[in-house]
This record gives structure tokens, sequence and C-alpha cells, in this order.
């Protein structure tokens, strides 16, 4: 099959030296994650990790889909949308390239997509027909999600031999385009995952819906340390204890209420910072 093309996006300051190894700076990492508090303080590890090795900065593998958001909010004329780059890709790997780790992303996108957005990040492009594609429709607080497109899968084997030891691991599926499995070579220091990719369903032209897929619980199986959301889990409190069981960390958030952390059988609350 076709091996993808990588895209090298790097601004001032992005050269890459010799790296240290994942597996010490995953102990300063998992030291850290008793205080984790949700996605945002993984971040901090980042930075933390970066400043006490005094060396080449935290290498930080993305996989997942940059995606392409149309959207129409309440009030809004009909027909009238706006566009902006989205995905989990995008947002986590913009904010660990403002704490200063060492980007790399791995999607899949059409090849005329530009990624002026996402500069500063070294990308393997994998080729698709596709951008992944949805609708998004806000009316009243509530969100109506349709998917128009979808890019070509991502299958770890697929990853350059140079980028499969990175200090962390990032799943971060938008639209079930990762299977874990074949990301199980990947030696990384901290294996991290945001779920909601695995967590809906969609048919052509219909709304998108929750699902739980397997995928799930074996990405959290895989994984230090797992996000997903309210919406994602639909009110059942039972499936989020069953991936606490599964997974050490798991950071279940709440939008301007914050986020909720099970960590080793612990359950802790914490408000969102205003901002």
């Amino acid at each position: 099959g076709r091996r993808g093309e990588a895209t090298p996006q790097r601004g001032a300051g992005g050269e890459k030296g010799g790296r240290a190894d994942p597996i010490w700076r995953a102990g300063m990492i998992r030291h850290a994650l008793p205080s984790f508090r949700g996605i945002a303080d993984a971040f901090s590890i980042i930075a933390r990790v970066s400043e006490a090795n005094e060396g080449p900065r935290t290498s930080y593998l993305l996989v997942g889909h940059v995606t392409r958001d149309r959207i129409r909010e309440e009030g809004g004329a009909d027909g009238a949308f706006r566009e902006a780059i989205g995905g989990t890709a995008s947002y986590s790997g913009l904010t660990a390239l403002a704490y200063g780790a060492d980007v790399r992303l791995f999607t899949s996108c059409r090849a005329d997509d530009g990624f002026s957005a996402l500069a500063g990040i070294e990308i393997h492009r994998f080729p698709s027909d596709h951008t992944t594609t949805f609708e998004n429709l806000y009316d009243g607080g509530t969100r109506r999600q349709r998917i128009l497109a979808v890019a070509a899968p991502l299958d770890g084997s697929l990853l350059p031999d140079d980028w499969r030891a990175p200090d962390i691991l990032h799943l971060g599926p938008i639209a079930a385009e990762a299977d874990p499995a074949t990301f199980a070579g990947v030696r990384a220091g901290l294996r991290g995952a945001t779920l909601q990719g695995w967590m809906r369903e969609w048919r052509d032209g219909e709304p998108v819906r929750r699902a739980v897929r397997p995928a799930v619980f074996a990405a959290a199986e895989a994984s230090d340390a797992v996000v997903l959301s309210v919406e994602d889990i639909g009110g059942d409190d039972a499936l989020a204890e069953r991936l606490a069981g599964a997974c050490p960390v798991v950071a279940v958030t709440d939008g301007a209420q914050g986020c909720r952390v099970y960590w080793n059988g612990h359950l802790r609350g914490f408000p969102a910072p205003r901002a």
C-alpha cells in the first residue's frame, strides 16, 4: 500500500537533536499522574518533563484525522456556514506545541488541504481522496452533527520507523479511523487516548449517534490515561467506572463545569478555570 508522505511544518527552533530514553521520561510522567486533572494537566506534565530533561524537547506523537468543520450557530441564516480546522489531532497538537513539545502528527486528508494552521507540527500524511468533514449545527446549547466525508484509515504499520519511540503517544481518532491494536508496537513512555472517535456511529445524511465500539475498551486497556466527555458517555456513569477499571487514569470532561477524574480507584472533581 502507499506509505504516505512526510510534511515538515516547523517554526523557529524546531530542529531536532538526539532524544532521551522515553522510558526514563515515563518515570517522571507517571510520578506526576496522581495530580492529573484531565487532558489539560497532561500538557503541564509535558512542560515539566522538558524543563527537567534540559535537552531535546519532549516528543509527542498524535494519531488522528485533521478535519474540516462546517459550523452554523443558532440564529444563523439558512445555509450560512463558517469553516474551521478541527479534530482532536489539531487542537491537542497545537496545545502540546504551545507547551514546548516536539509534535508529530500522523493523519490522512486530501493532498490539496493545506496545513497552514498547524505550522510547527511535523506531519506524515497518508493520501486520501477525502478530508474528514463534519457539519455542526448549534441550537439552544445543543449540537447536531453530520459526517459528510471520511478520510482513509490510519494503520500503525505505516508510521515511519523513526516515529516509533515517542515520549508520548496520543491516539485521537475523530471518526473511528485508527485501530489501537495496530499501534501496539509503538514504544512510548506514556500512552494516552481521546476516546470520542470510537464512541459514535453515522449513516449517510443522518445525524451522528452515540455508540460504544470495542476499540473504546481496547484503547483504555492499552493506555496510561484516557479522556472522554459527559456527552460521550451519555449519562452512563457505569461506563466511566468500567473504563476506570481498565485504565489507571480516566478523565471525564464536562465543558464549563470542569471534569471528574478516576485515578486508581479514587474519584475527584475539578472545576474549570475561568478564561
